[in-house]
């Protein structure tokens, strides 16, 4: 048997209070039934007439709808405005995000295109070897001695120097950096070469700080940072 209309209001007060719905889904639900059967009962021709709520069936009504509303959680509620407000959060970080990603990208590039210059406007230091020592506090007998060596061609190479203190043997590694710039980038850090100085530099352009490269120890203030500066001597 087909249900009649109140049946099925009283069917969709149920989804209602389970949280099937929303508010505004079963508001919609209850015109289009009540308006379809106001027509329905208008096309047939009889003579029993159009029965329609009376005052206190309408009260009654409106006090099960109230109960059925009042019955939701907070989320059953506002859910729709919930949904909103996440997606537009997600919305939001990922615009973040990509901006933060492009904005270090652009940096990054920025920062390599200014190494690379026309080669042949550039005048060479010197030509030849020079010894250089970051961190003096770590070197001596038995360590890597490191050098720098510049060919007339413009050709750089960054070596290191060792003697092997029992066997005497002599081990030495280069390697090709590519033509002299103003900025060298090698082994992930940046340099600046001059004439009797070399430095290591940061994406700025600024002489790097750090305790390793401090000239002499020191016992009294071991946060103390000093630019890493080496001279060059032959």
């Amino acid at each position: 048997m087909d249900k009649n209309i109140y049946q099925l209001l009283h069917d969709w007060g149920e989804l209602l209070k389970s949280g099937a719905i929303t508010e505004e889904e079963f508001a919609a639900k209850k015109k289009e039934l009540l308006g379809t059967e106001q027509k329905k009962e208008k096309t047939i021709q009889t003579e029993e007439p159009v029965r329609v709520l009376t005052p206190e069936e309408q009260a009654q009504y409106d006090a099960e709808y109230d109960i059925l509303f009042n019955n939701q959680t907070w989320f059953q509620k506002n859910k729709a405005w919930i949904l909103s407000l996440v997606i537009m959060g997600i919305l939001v970080i990922a615009i973040l995000y990509f901006t933060n990603t492009f904005n270090s990208t652009t940096s990054s590039s920025t920062f390599d295109s200014t190494i690379i210059q026309n080669e042949n406007s550039i005048s060479l230091p010197f030509v030849g070897k020079r010894w250089y020592e970051f961190y003096p506090l770590f070197s001596g007998t038995g360590t890597d001695q490191h050098y720098i060596r510049i060919e007339p061609n413009g050709d750089v190479y960054f070596g290191t120097f060792q003697v092997d203190q029992g066997s005497k043997e002599e081990h030495q590694n280069e390697h090709y950096v590519g033509k002299f710039k103003t900025i060298i980038r090698f082994d992930d850090k940046y340099y600046t070469i001059h004439k009797e100085e070399i430095s290591i530099i940061d994406k700025d352009g600024e002489v790097t700080y750090d305790l390793n490269c401090c000239q002499e120890s020191n016992e009294y203030n071991r946060n103390q940072k000093c630019p890493c500066e080496s001279t060059l001597s032959e």
